[in-house]
């Protein structure tokens, strides 16, 4: 997994409060772990697995305290995050019969969100009686935008 955080140019910046250090492929490494490994289910399980000599071998972490852990949040740059999220993807749908990878292309994320506030502030010119409106996004995975944005009364 280092190989493929180096592959992004991540910078060598160091989160640092006391004794917490945390360089950048390894707050990488370790999000790529939470994310694709089933035994990690939580933001603590993920410290806790920092404890591990096994985790701290293959991704060369060191324990890692929840404090390190949760500034990284705030201190590297998500834009490489993405970068290599999206990387990954497409690397991985290369594995895949073509039909699948097809289908995965194409994958969209589909929301339907109520927004009182809207519906109260914009219609209250003319309406009182509209509840709500209600977003229904269509969100393209792989192209990280949206294919279709339709606001509708809500209901």
């Amino acid at each position: 997994m280092i190989c493929l955080v180096g592959s992004v140019n991540l910078a060598a910046r160091e989160a640092k409060r006391g004794n917490r250090q945390l360089h950048g492929d390894q707050y990488m490494s370790l999000l790529l772990l939470f994310f694709f490994s089933p035994a990690v289910s939580s933001f603590r399980g993920l410290q806790r697995a920092t404890q591990l000599e096994k985790v701290q071998k293959l991704l060369g972490v060191k324990r890692t305290s929840l404090g390190a852990l949760s500034e990284a949040g705030s201190f590297f740059d998500p834009t490489l995050a993405e970068q290599i999220m999206r990387e990954l993807a497409l690397k991985a749908m290369s594995f895949l019969p073509p039909a699948d990878a097809k289908a995965l292309k194409n994958l969209t994320a589909v929301d339907g969100s109520f927004f009182n506030s809207i519906a109260h502030t914009s219609w209250a010119l003319w309406s009182t009686n509209q509840p709500a409106a209600k977003l229904h996004l269509h969100f393209s995975i792989f192209e990280n935008s949206p294919r279709q944005a339709i606001v509708t009364l809500g209901k």
